[in-house]
């Protein structure tokens, strides 16, 4: 016990180098995953690592897959020149050093010899992988059984090269049914687009990054999601520039800018989604970034990409903003997280959504805010605890038309997974029991901080087996308690509080659920 103790001490204190959107968790669905899942299936980690542990739970940050992929790079050179023999490997191997680039500059790592795609080995060949997964849900018990019976789950990536510095990303799947309850925000289920990512990233001098296409986002630390931008929704078309920046030795160097402008019909309705975000490293362990996003109705409001959001959300005039009136809803968001190595990670976001309607001096909305807290440690070998607490105001991510809502769909929160009007505490805690053997636990409690918005107060328990049979192979029995308390008001009784309605007060008023169920899965990876 007291070697364990000394071993945390010395993990917290002594730190690999990290850099800004290292502690980013990988959006679940993010193809950076399938590279990974394909290096595993040829053993590139190694005996213990396998697909499954890479297209499932558990949750990556950008930190911890570099770090793998360093290991691979500077450390196992029989390894890697497999890999770099194979077509599909070395397409494998070159996208996820691209991603990951900027993680492996800031550790140093020399990656022109791992990444042959200069002589044009990754050029030659697609990586092309997947999994189809049956799956047998027995409801055990409760009030309510509606995921009893079979279901299939699919998933084909394509990852591939048009030059040594362009290449292309595709990939089919209905994975999101799998992962239904991660999303759930227990009103309604979400809705994903069986083409999960399909984009064309080009990769220029001095760490220009251009992506066209579906991409999956989040942006944060958070396990559960993040305050502003998270993997909540299905994957969104946009543009995305991202490069890295310095101000000179005074105001600093270590600066990385990501912008987006993204736009979706939803409804009926045309929207136009913007963000941008401002990372600094001050040091190798700690980082800090400044987020501003808009989402809105109007065409205009592209005139304004270059302009804070979130100040001309207050009423500047600048480019005839009047005119925008009520179909601007913008947000902020400021994250600070500190990485003593990529294992063991402490973070935090605080989000602003706007205060006041634009346009409409006399009319100001409720205090609108939301945050997340939380923690990532392994503090014994085969270990991982995530603790994290999110808050969200009653009308956070709310506006005063349906329009203009923080969602990308009926329920898919763009932020955070609980929504407006949510205390939630999660935990979780796995442990690898064996080579291939893995034990999970997590639970979470989410309860309603008043009444004026209609979301039930709510707990979920799962626990989890997972056992891979081989490097191709995987079985998966999973727990599942859930109970949902009834909601607070008919729908004919006004909102207490401030008079403030949001307008998406969805939900079956008046009723209790309690659902047990027993998930027996089969993964075969290919």
């Amino acid at each position: 016990m007291k070697k364990n103790l000394i071993s945390l001490a010395l993990t917290l204190l002594i730190a690999g180098r990290v850099t800004a959107a290292s502690t980013d968790i990988v959006p679940r669905g993010s193809t950076l995953l399938d590279a990974f899942a394909t290096l595993a299936r040829a053993e590139a980690f190694g005996a213990a690592d396998t697909p499954e542990d890479f297209l499932g739970e558990p949750l990556y940050s950008r930190g911890q897959l570099a770090r793998r992929l360093e290991h691979l790079v500077s450390d196992n050179p029989e390894m890697l020149a497999k890999v770099q023999k194979g077509s599909g490997t070395a397409a494998a191997l070159h996208a996820a050093l691209v991603a990951l680039q900027p993680e492996l500059t800031a550790d140093k790592v020399d990656t022109s010899q791992a990444d042959l795609t200069a002589e044009g080995a990754a050029l030659r060949g697609t990586s092309v992988s997947g999994y189809v997964q049956p799956e047998i849900r027995l409801g055990v018990g409760g009030d309510k059984k509606p995921g009893s019976g079979a279901l299939g789950v699919y998933r084909l990536t394509a990852l591939g090269s048009l030059r040594s510095n362009l290449r292309y990303v595709i990939s089919a799947s209905n994975w999101a049914q799998d992962d239904r309850r991660v999303f759930s925000n227990d009103i309604g289920t979400h809705d994903f687009s069986a083409l999960n990512e399909a984009y064309l990233e080009l990769n220029g001098g001095r760490g220009l990054q251009v992506s066209l296409g579906r991409m999956n986002n989040r942006w944060g630390p958070g396990y559960r999601g993040a305050v502003l931008v998270s993997d909540n929704p299905p994957a969104m078309d946009q543009l995305q520039v991202a490069f890295p920046f310095s101000l000179g030795p005074r105001l600093g160097r270590e600066y990385h800018y990501t912008q987006f402008v993204s736009t979706f019909s939803d409804g009926g309705t045309r929207r136009y989604f913007v963000g941008r975000r401002i990372e600094y490293q001050f040091s190798p362990h700690l980082t800090a970034d400044f987020q501003d996003s808009f989402l809105s109705t109007s065409t205009q409001s592209l005139r304004l990409t270059p302009f804070p959001f979130f100040y001309i959300a207050q009423g500047s005039k600048i480019i005839g903003l009047r005119s925008l009136d009520a179909k601007f809803n913008a947000f902020m968001n400021f994250t600070v997280a500190y990485a003593a190595n990529p294992d063991t990670r402490f973070y935090g976001q605080f989000g602003i959504d706007d205060i006041q309607s634009p346009g409409h001096q006399s009319y100001r909305t409720p205090r609108k805010i939301a945050y997340l807290i939380g923690t990532a440690l392994h503090p014994l070998p085969g270990t991982s605890l995530v603790a994290e607490y999110t808050f969200a105001d009653p009308t956070t991510y709310t506006s005063r038309i349906p329009e203009t809502q923080w969602q990308y769909g009926k329920y898919n929160e763009i932020g955070l997974p609980t929504g407006p009007n949510g205390r939630e505490i999660f935990l979780r805690l796995s442990q690898k029991l064996a080579p291939g053997l893995t034990f999970a636990v997590q639970g979470r409690d989410k309860k309603r901080h008043n009444d004026s918005f209609a979301v039930p107060n709510s707990r979920d328990l799962s626990a989890s087996l997972d056992y891979s049979l081989n490097h191709h192979a995987g079985l998966q029995v999973t727990y599942h308690d859930y109970r949902q308390t009834a909601f607070p008001l008919d729908p004919s009784v006004p909102l207490p509080g401030d008079g403030f309605t949001p307008a998406n007060a969805e939900g079956f008023y008046g009723q209790n659920q309690r659902i047990k169920e027993l998930d027996v899965a089969y993964r075969l990876f290919f």
